[in-house]
């Protein structure tokens, strides 16, 4: 049996915990062990239910960088999380490193863990990283764009770069660590695997990734109850925080349409407001697997794993961005026809009409169904157990990890 370490440092949403808690139950059925060190510990119990895992709290940067530029590239990212203190960022290195000591595992799994990734650097455990494009960029020096759309100067992505690389070794030496070359060193691992498809891979410049598609299961989440059981039907999984949502919601109202909507943190009082005879919220996160083959349309913010799972099942997505990596694969959806994308700036938005046009105009469906044509034969759990089979292989074959 091995022991089996998975981390997550950055990033919200369902997509990280679900991936890394469908991969960590089948390598547990095949007789390993598995830990967690993770970034949001709330909807832990929730999501993990009965299975037992040892769960902790990450080390995380704690504050705030002002005065940084837009960001350009991942190493932007890191400088947004501590990448330019060397001192609060050996600290944090260092904390990593006693959970590596203690937990003592066979292999590590990273999903967006750019401080754990550092932390492993001179670690001999085999390494493997998974997650989505964004999280993932190409190993190239300079970083390249993560906003491929826009003219960014080479030399600003350089500059960037090499603050971060400073900051990098300057950790390393405080720790007595080897130095990186390039900031694209903290990627040179033994596997690195992409939870996403090519189309929709927020950096289409990349050549030659592994991609598994994402992860679904049948077994997480409550299914879809539809208060009309005819009509068109739309699922909506919203930020409770997002400055429009009562603009949108109001618009669903007025809708003759059956939606369901799934809002976590949605106070109760807004619920009251606006719940009705075609709208129901689900306070538990809802089936994707169930509702994506439902629904005529679904609303998100363009998280990967959410749009995705609605294309796989032939439903076009209205994007609603609140942040560059969700508008980054809302423009990737839209390059391949399958979806509409509401543009940060616009405060004043006619959801009614956008929502409308979908049911107006089928080209929309018709583009998620030639994508869904074209991945058809995927299957989730297969790509699960295949992603358990490359874990099992990179496992060394010492000690607890031996496997017969």
């Amino acid at each position: 049996m091995a022991k089996i370490l998975f981390t997550w440092e950055l990033g919200v949403g369902y997509g990280h915990l679900l991936r890394l808690l469908l991969l960590a139950i089948e390598l547990k059925n095949r007789g390993h062990d598995a830990v967690f060190v993770l970034r949001n510990l709330e909807r832990v119990e929730h999501l993990f239910g009965s299975y037992d895992f040892d769960v902790y709290q990450a080390p995380l940067w704690q504050a705030s960088a002002k005065g940084m530029p837009e960001i350009a590239s991942y190493a932007d990212i890191l400088l947004r999380y501590g990448f330019f203190n060397a001192t609060g960022l050996t600290d944090l290195v260092k904390s990593w490193q006693n959970y590596f000591r203690i937990l003592q595992p066979d292999l590590i799994i990273f999903d967006h863990s750019p401080t754990a990734l550092l932390a492993s650097h001179d670690n001999n455990t085999s390494r493997i990283i998974l997650g989505n494009g964004f999280e993932i960029p190409p190993q190239v020096t300079p970083l390249p764009a993560i906003r491929w759309w826009s003219n960014i100067p080479m030399k600003r992505l350089q500059d960037h770069e090499q603050k971060v690389l400073t900051t990098i070794n300057q950790v390393q030496d405080n720790l007595g660590c080897h130095r990186l070359e390039c900031p694209a060193d903290l990627f040179d691992v033994e596997e690195i695997f992409l939870a996403t498809f090519l189309e929709l891979d927020h950096y289409p410049q990349r050549q030659g990734g592994q991609y598994l598609g994402i992860s679904l299961s049948a077994d997480i989440g409550a299914a879809p109850s539809w208060h009309i059981a005819s009509g068109k039907k739309i699922f909506a999984y919203l930020d409770a925080n997002y400055a429009g949502l009562d603009n949108l919601l109001a618009c669903l109202n007025a809708l003759e349409c059956s939606v369901i909507i799934h809002s976590p943190g949605l106070s109760s009082m807004k619920i009251k407001q606006f719940e009705s005879a075609n709208i129901k919220f689900s306070n538990q996160a809802v089936n994707i697997d169930l509702v994506r083959k439902q629904c005529d349309l679904a609303i998100c913010h363009s998280g990967v794993g959410t749009g995705t799972a609605m294309l796989l099942a032939g439903c076009p997505v209205l994007l609603i961005p609140t942040q560059l990596e969700q508008y980054t694969v809302a423009k990737r959806i839209v390059e391949i026809d399958a979806g509409l994308v509401v543009e940060p700036e616009h405060k004043k938005v006619n959801f009614k009409q956008l929502i409308k046009t979908f049911f107006k105009d089928s080209s929309y469906t018709e583009a998620a169904k030639t994508f869904a044509q074209k991945y058809s034969k995927f299957d989730s759990q297969i790509m699960i157990k295949e992603l358990a089979d490359q874990c099992e292989k990179h496992i060394k074959k010492t000690g607890s990890g031996l496997i017969l």
